[in-house]
């Protein structure tokens, strides 16, 4: 049995449901934030935990998977989104066509994230190099937007606090944003040793 995404984040025109496979006993519903960390996991995207042994046979499309992490009111997937571009940054393809089924609170989630990979890359360029396959440079797509400076111009302790005090008026949550973005760096880089076998990332 198939069930779509829930509607919360998605802009009322939106048409793209996100089919999710539901165990046989369709009494019991698969949590959708489980799938999406399903997702990240058959990725490789491996510092969320996944909560059940549950294996999904189909993938989903990275629009799809893209769209879910934005829209879910867990702000540990919506960060998520940081190593996600920062594996896959192919995907910054998608951005577009994801961001017009998006409601502006999750479309606004969707560019500061991708916005804190932008700055991150540059920074752990020379690692990420070896380890990520089809590595490209991640356009900076966002910063006029958001009224930030470009990659490159301030350092990226300057440029992640700059996005933090951005990310705070546009969400209403004070937190300590800029030490949000890079608090599953380590746990990533490891991972990604470990997936690639460089003893010197």
């Amino acid at each position: 049995m198939w069930r779509g995404l829930p509607k919360f984040g998605l802009s009322s025109g939106a048409v793209e449901q996100v089919p999710f496979l539901l165990t046989m006993d369709v009494s019991v519903a698969i949590d959708q934030d489980e799938a999406l960390v399903a997702e990240l996991h058959r990725l490789g995207v491996r510092h969320l935990a996944r909560l059940t042994p549950i294996e999904y046979p189909d993938p989903l499309t990275p629009g799809t998977l893209i769209a879910g992490l934005a829209a879910s009111e867990d702000a540990r997937l919506q960060a998520a989104l940081i190593l996600l571009f920062l594996q896959y940054p192919t995907y910054s393809r998608y951005l577009s066509t994801t961001l017009s089924q998006l409601s502006d609170p999750s479309a606004n989630a969707l560019k500061l994230y991708y916005q804190a990979a932008v700055y991150l890359q540059t920074e752990l360029a020379p690692v990420l190099r070896m380890g990520v396959e089809d590595w490209q440079t991640l356009p900076d797509y966002f910063s006029v937007e958001l009224d930030l400076l470009p990659v490159g111009a301030l350092s990226l302790n300057d440029a992640l606090k700059a996005l933090g005090e951005r990310h705070h008026q546009l969400s209403g949550w004070a937190c300590n944003w800029s030490g949000s973005y890079q608090q599953n760096i380590p746990r990533f880089l490891k991972h990604l040793q470990h997936a690639n076998g460089h003893q010197s990332l």
